[in-house]
């Protein structure tokens, strides 16, 4: 594919290429992957499966996930990771900002309405081949090598090229009261939150929310607060040096024991071993933010 003005102007709305923030080979192992709910404000990120099979939760709908899915997220959203084979999940991760696609907001890959996992059907081995070679070559240099950036331009193009699958989503119910009630846990997950409170800023009784909640999520309201507040967690697990306990304290736990506790019953190991296992397969990069 060569990058010809025509196909750049097509494609990103100022006709200029985005710039590749990090690239890695997300490892598997024995166990399964979880990564709650998160988001990044200032970056998108673009994924492709290559082993093991899982669901991911992509603001409000759920995809099951295979070997070959490009897995699509903007800017903000909200979404996490579930292994659910044998051997957990793993995934080519790469992370793009100064992304203007036409039409959509900066650092947008899909319109909000989109179906955000898509099988990369006849373009899956060229993308599985492209993907382990920009992670290699970003590995030897850095992500800023023309190279590494050019690579990551051919297949950030090609993947948001791929038909949706009319099929992809797996059903949920949803009520606009549910809906309101997540985006209100979104903006408030680290404020001491009651369902009280909760169903009265959507104007319902905590027994109505506490099921239209489930229906939507899969998680009852206060279970998909802890979520939010471990996927923040994890993300300044990554990005910061803050102690455990003050990083506890930032996302809404009074108690470093209860934050201790709730992470490793999410995450499936204690806060230090999670920022010890990413930061090694992400080299030491501090760019998921």
């Amino acid at each position: 594919m060569k990058l010809t003005p025509q196909l750049l102007n097509q494609v990103f709305s100022n006709g200029s290429l985005p710039s590749l923030v990090y690239a890695n080979r997300q490892s598997v192992s024995e166990g399964k992957r979880v990564r709650p709910m998160h988001s990044h404000q200032n970056l998108c990120e673009l994924l492709i499966c290559y082993h093991g099979t899982g669901t991911y939760n992509i603001d409000n709908e759920s995809y099951p996930v295979a070997v070959g899915d490009l897995i699509y997220y903007n800017a903000g959203s909200y979404h996490e990771v579930l292994s659910t084979g044998e051997m957990e999940i793993g995934t080519y991760c790469f992370g793009f900002t100064d992304v203007r696609m036409p039409d959509l907001p900066g650092n947008h890959l899909l319109p909000a309405d989109s179906t955000f996992v898509r099988a990369a059907g006849s373009q899956e081995n060229f993308l599985l081949q492209l993907a382990d070679q920009i992670v290699s070559t970003e590995a030897a240099s850095s992500a800023e090598d023309v190279r590494v950036q050019l690579m990551a331009a051919v297949f950030l193009i090609t993947a948001c090229q791929i038909p949706a699958e009319k099929s992809r989503r797996l059903s949920r119910q949803s009520s606009e009261t549910a809906l309101a009630a997540k985006n209100y846990i979104d903006l408030h997950f680290t404020e001491p939150l009651r369902i009280e409170e909760i169903a009265e800023v959507v104007s319902c009784s905590p027994s109505y929310l506490a099921h239209s909640f489930k229906d939507l999520t899969g998680y009852a309201p206060l279970q998909y607060m802890l979520r939010c507040r471990i996927g923040q967690a994890e993300t300044l697990l990554i990005s910061s040096d803050y102690t455990a306990a003050h990083i506890g304290s930032i996302v809404g736990f009074d108690s470093p024991a209860y934050f201790h506790r709730v992470f490793r019953s999410i995450a499936g190991v204690t806060p230090l071993q999670y920022r010890k296992r990413y930061l090694a397969e992400l080299k030491g990069s501090r760019t998921q933010l």
